[in-house]
């Protein structure tokens, strides 16, 4: 069998790495448990979260309030929040319910 070998030192002065989550396609209220608990790993996590918003397509109001709550409750922490990508549907629903500054999502990105 192979071994694997990993690196246990920890350099205090690098950034920590950042979680990514990768929202599906369908953001529908069906979905919504499935976004919650895709969600809640990270919600709390000490390291910069990144969510990957490129694959959404379809997204229903329940959806945009989970990651406002994410986006909100990591802020109010201090923990830093983003987004690595997004798409023209996301940015769009966004801005229109008004959600665009708590994301930090800019409405002219797609």
């Amino acid at each position: 069998m192979g071994s694997t070998e990993t690196d246990d030192t920890v350099d205090a002065g690098s950034p920590p790495v950042a979680a990514t989550v990768s929202l599906p396609g369908d953001l529908g209220i069906e979905q919504a448990a499935a976004l919650k608990a895709l969600l809640m790993p990270v919600a709390a996590e000490a390291a910069p979260v990144l969510i990957d918003g490129a694959a959404v397509e379809r997204l229903h109001a329940s959806a945009l309030q989970m990651l406002a709550a994410v986006f909100r409750d990591r802020r109010d922490a201090g923990l830093q929040t983003g987004w690595s990508q997004t798409s023209a549907a996301l940015t769009a629903a966004t801005a229109t319910l008004g959600l665009s500054e708590i994301l930090s999502l800019n409405p002219e990105r797609t």
